[in-house]
């Protein structure tokens, strides 16, 4: 039997299997007035979103303590008697992680700033055009696919930072060590992070280098260099909380952590 197909305007027809492929971003739209809803529902089924129309916040908590999957919760604020959306999505956000998408007619300050005390991706102003909320929609969900995303990374790269046997540590030139794995606090004899943390370059390395020159001097030298492109390996004397000295290889490189650049330094120790 032959396979049956949706005719496009693509010169290559669409067939049913490969259209249950394309996925459509699931929505839980939250409106009190029915007419309003009704309009609003059919403008974001045009643009290609799934959508589930609930008129109160309670039936809203109902509906995401069901089985279906949602992508996205667009709220107006004021829902009429009964919990409002902010106190939904408060109350959504305990168990749930999506982005939420306020509508409202509303503009004054206390109204924005309510909505500001919630994580939330956006709010739309009613009758803004659907041009401008389904982009708005397109944007929160490209964010919060991308903060997921950046979330695990950071999980990954604590997880290796936390198991990795060489001593891991990040600096900044200005304020020194901020943060060690516990392979460093052994190899520097610390109590504990926070001791580390109190530490610069200058605390854990002799007065001078075998090379002559001051250590306080040379690390500024060394961190510049990382800085500037981007990595920087060398030899390094260091010293412990202990005072003993040690000689070891160290690896500088350069990293952007909240928006700030800092320095993630590998040491380990070459003793013979």
């Amino acid at each position: 039997m032959p396979k049956k197909i949706i005719l496009t305007t693509s010169a290559q027809p669409l067939q049913l299997n490969e259209l249950a492929e394309v996925k459509r971003p699931s929505i839980l739209y939250i409106e009190d007035d029915a007419i309003t809803a009704l309009v609003q529902k059919n403008a974001l089924t045009r643009n290609g979103y799934l959508v589930t129309h609930v008129m109160t916040g309670e039936k809203a908590l109902e509906a995401m303590a069901g089985e279906k999957h949602f992508d996205l919760i667009l709220s107006d604020i004021n829902l009429g008697n009964g919990i409002d959306g902010t106190e939904t999505a408060r109350q959504v956000l305990k168990s749930h992680d999506l982005p939420i998408v306020f509508m409202s007619s509303h503009t004054e300050k206390e109204v924005v700033e309510k909505v500001e005390s919630i994580t939330n991706y956006g709010y739309v102003v009613k009758n803004s055009g659907d041009f401008v909320l389904s982009q708005t929609l397109k944007g929160a969900l490209r964010l919060f696919e991308a903060n997921k995303k950046m979330a695990l990374s950071e999980v990954r790269y604590r997880t290796l930072f936390e198991s990795a046997n060489d001593a891991i540590m990040l600096l900044t030139r200005e304020r020194g060590f901020s943060d060690g794995n516990p392979a460093t606090i052994k190899l520097f004899g610390c109590r504990d992070t926070a001791e580390f943390a109190t530490k610069t370059p200058d605390d854990l390395s002799p007065l001078f280098q075998p090379d002559g020159k001051l250590s306080r001097e040379k690390a500024q030298e060394m961190m510049r260099n990382a800085l500037e492109n981007g990595s920087h390996f060398f030899e390094w004397t260091h010293k412990r909380s202990d005072g003993s000295e040690f000689p070891a290889t160290v690896l500088l490189t350069r990293m952007v952590l909240n928006g700030q650049k800092v320095l993630q330094a590998t040491v380990r120790d070459i003793t013979k």
